[in-house]
């Protein structure tokens, strides 16, 4: 019987987007570090394993330029990196993009100065909106079933869509969007 080899999953975003509580939501255990102001303290990418992927937590990037300019090294590097197979080790790159925002200069940046130089077409870049609680200035989440309604549901489709339209004008990338369907806020 042939063992399957985990799949290896870079998640990447600005500051304070949600990518660690993304990382404990998805290991269901509180396990990436996240400080009172909800960021990663540490400039350190860090792995953290379940039997069916390993997940690479960054830290927030657009928060100091000088570390921002290590971190990017760091994931062009490890974007770089080969299995013991010589194919590439990291599969898939989320990038964690916060749905209450506008601005997209961050993903930009991520997608055509380090990711489009540094992988190939085998691996494949999502794009997940985060904090959909906070959409919509934090109206039209239903608190009691926890999910949006059915206004934001729509609100955030076509915001999936205008992020995606924008970073294929901007980069000339088509990104491969995450369902809206993926409803129910995690709470820490």
């Amino acid at each position: 019987m042939n063992k399957i080899t985990p799949l290896n999953v870079l998640i990447v975003g600005g500051a304070e987007t949600g990518k660690s509580s993304t990382v404990n939501a998805l290991i269901k255990n509180e396990i990436a570090i996240i400080n009172e102001n909800g960021e990663t303290p540490t400039n350190e990418i860090k792995q953290f394993a379940s039997e069916d992927f390993i997940l690479w937590d960054t830290p927030g990037i657009g928060a100091n330029i000088e570390n921002d300019k290590i971190l990017y090294e760091k994931i062009s590097n490890l974007l770089k990196k080969k299995n013991s197979e010589e194919k590439n080790l990291i599969d898939v790159i989320l990038i964690v993009s916060d749905s209450s925002s506008r601005d997209l200069g961050t993903e930009y940046d991520l997608i055509s100065k380090i990711l489009l130089p540094n992988i190939n077409r085998e691996q494949k870049i999502l794009l997940a909106l985060n904090q959909c609680d906070f959409a919509m200035k934090g109206k039209n989440w239903d608190e009691e079933i926890n999910q949006p309604n059915d206004k934001l549901q729509e609100f955030l489709k076509q915001k999936i869509e205008s992020v995606s339209k924008r970073i294929k004008e901007s980069v000339n990338f088509d990104i491969k969007d995450l369902s809206v369907e993926a409803k129910v806020k995690i709470k820490s």
